[in-house]
């Protein structure tokens, strides 16, 4: 009697025991199947033996699909190494964790970062087989890029604050001192000085005036554009005419260079010269680019505009025989507030070639640059005749800092 009820008491320990040990598998089945990490089990040589049914919401895989697959297969193959060494390291060192990070695969194609636990199974080094958990960084990652990012945005703007600074007040400077100059010598010898010298310190003053209003508008235009204020106003305009203008008004403040405009088959031209263009960005684009050839020409070279009208597309070409552009400074050309390494004391601001970038991007044009120190350089610009398909009154906004 005595050992039948210690039978007993043993069964249902035994049965306590087994249910318990289910229901503990069950819950650990349950919590890898619903873990947010991919747990996997990798036999010799990386060999997936088990993962977990989280791939599936992670990754977007059935976890059949990675059984029998080596772990340096599924990773970026830029990381295959990375992967190499986690294995390594986990069957070499048993009783440590090894983390790296790779990259695994999305079933819609892209990329996720994922950082890597990896453990040998039984902290033994005869056991063939390791432990590892993935989980996933990618969101990390692309925040800890965006902080760099913002950091080194917030690099360049205090640079090119110190540098307008900088260049601010050296330009400002100058024509103010030529005014207060001038104006000083008319006030104090102004009953001396016959009518063409009068006329001679009066004309200092007007360009010196009209250099400071180049300045503020070319630093106001770079601020519209760095706040998505510059607008592009496209209007039907007559090119030939509006050439002809502006090369009459800059030829009026550069009487020691010639100026020539060229239009290629003229009289067909005409009737190819209306073009939908945004007359103050192309002012802007065209009258820098001029006031660049006589600042970087010899006094007595001459300057060639050419135009051309086509159906499509009106080109813009400009030549100089100035003292050109070196290598080194091409890629940094149209950069906010760069001068090439040769212009030696000639004033500028370094702003003209970016506005001029940016307002050839908004009529959806191109611009090319051929240079040689010494011989001259010339400027391309093709605008497509009617961008109608940008929209008139939608401001773009491309960056004067990262342009190129």
């Amino acid at each position: 009697m005595q050992q039948a009820q210690s039978q007993l008491i043993q069964t249902e320990i035994k049965l306590a025991k087994t249910e318990i040990l289910q229901q503990s598998e069950e819950r650990f089945r349950s919590l890898l199947q619903n873990a947010s990490n991919i747990i996997a089990t990798l036999g010799a040589g990386g060999r997936v033996v088990y993962v977990s049914a989280s791939l599936t919401h992670i990754l977007g895989y059935q976890p059949e699909s990675w059984i029998a697959k080596n772990l340096p297969e599924l990773v970026h193959p830029d990381d295959g190494l990375y992967a190499e060494a986690l294995l390594c390291q986990a069957f070499d060192n048993p009783s440590q964790k090894t983390i790296v990070e790779f990259r695994l695969h999305h079933a819609d194609g892209s990329w996720h970062d994922f950082e890597a636990i990896a453990k040998n199974l039984l902290d033994e080094p005869n056991v063939a087989g390791i432990v590892i958990t993935c989980r996933d960084v990618t969101e990390r990652k692309q925040a800890e890029a965006d902080v760099r990012k913002a950091l080194e945005k917030e690099r360049e703007l205090n640079e090119l604050k110190s540098r307008f600074i900088s260049m601010a007040s050296h330009e400002f400077r100058t024509p103010l001192a030529v005014v207060s100059s001038s104006i000083g010598i008319l006030e104090d010898y102004g009953d001396r000085l016959n009518a063409a010298q009068s006329q001679k310190q009066f004309q200092h003053v007007q360009k010196s005036i009209n250099h400071i209003t180049q300045l503020l508008d070319d630093v106001l235009m770079i601020n519209r554009v760095e706040a998505g204020k510059l607008e592009f106003m496209p209007t039907p305009i007559n090119v030939m005419q509006f050439c002809h203008s502006l090369v009459e008004e800059i030829q009026l403040s550069a009487p020691c260079h010639q100026i020539t405009l060229f239009i290629t088959d003229e009289q067909d031209a005409a009737s190819k010269s209306h073009a939908q263009l945004d007359k103050k960005l192309l002012q802007s684009i065209l009258t820098n680019l001029l006031s660049n050839a006589v600042k970087y020409s010899f006094a007595g070279s001459t300057i060639d505009f050419h135009l051309i009208c086509q159906n499509e597309k009106t080109i813009f070409k400009i030549q100089d025989k100035g003292i050109g552009i070196p290598d080194d400074d091409r890629d940094h050309l149209f950069k906010t507030f760069h001068r090439a390494k040769n212009v030696g004391n000639i004033p500028g601001t370094g702003l003209g070639l970016s506005i001029v970038k940016r307002c050839i991007d908004l009529h959806g044009g191109e611009i090319q640059v051929h240079s040689q120190v010494n011989m001259g350089t010339t400027f391309t610009i093709t605008i497509p005749t009617n961008q109608m398909e940008l929209i008139a009154g939608k401001p773009l906004l491309p960056s004067l800092l990262y342009s190129h």
